[in-house]
């Protein structure tokens, strides 16, 4: 986005991100990184949580500024998509809403430092952006390795009997992990007689 021959915002998604997108829209995480390019330029980076937990960048952008109406501009189509699922992303209405256990940026914060790391400072925007877009490669590549290791280990058998036998061969690894740790504490629950009576 330009105004007046100056570069305003640059909002950059991959088609297989806009697919990601689609599929993992539970959590969305967003988050700001600084100091990147030589237009002091902050980078955006927009994520989801896959079905394996693992992190999965959907969308990125630069702004020339932080004021709400440059804000407004670039996440305007995000909030549209938002609205009808706000209950899952404001903090006072998120209480029934399912997070997945993100409670916090840290995923988004744990992948700025990468591209802190990884990516050089005060570049150019071509040189910056190709050198994020590499990294982003690199990224996936190794999201793809982990969700083909994750399909090559046979899961442990449970016994038929037991509860969760069904949940472990329908559900990822990281899913399961959660329903299982939720039944453990399930067992832990006691409820008094007196408020067994008051149920029959």
């Amino acid at each position: 986005m330009e105004k007046e021959g100056v570069l305003q915002a640059l909002f950059y998604q991959r088609k297989e991100w806009q697919h990601t997108y689609k599929i993992y829209p539970e959590v969305v995480l967003v988050d700001a990184t600084y100091k990147l390019n030589d237009l002091r330029m902050p980078l955006y980076l927009m994520l989801c949580v896959d079905g394996n937990g693992d992190n999965k960048v959907v969308a990125m952008w630069v702004v020339s500024s932080e004021e709400k109406s440059m804000k407004a501009m670039v996440t305007d189509y995000f909030t549209r998509q938002w609205y009808s699922l706000r209950h899952q992303w404001v903090e006072g209405l998120k209480n029934n809403a399912k997070h997945l256990m993100n409670n916090t940026n840290n995923r988004l914060e744990s992948i700025n430092q990468k591209i802190k790391d990884v990516v050089g400072r005060r570049l150019d925007l071509q040189q910056f952006f190709k050198e994020l877009l590499t990294y982003f490669d690199s990224m996936s590549l190794e999201h793809d390795d982990r969700a083909a290791m994750i399909l090559a280990k046979v899961p442990v058998d449970l016994h038929k009997d037991n509860p969760l036998a069904d949940y472990l061969r329908h559900l990822t690894p990281y899913a399961f992990s959660a329903v299982k740790k939720q039944h453990e504490l399930s067992r832990d629950i006691s409820i008094p007689d007196h408020h067994l009576n008051h149920c029959l």
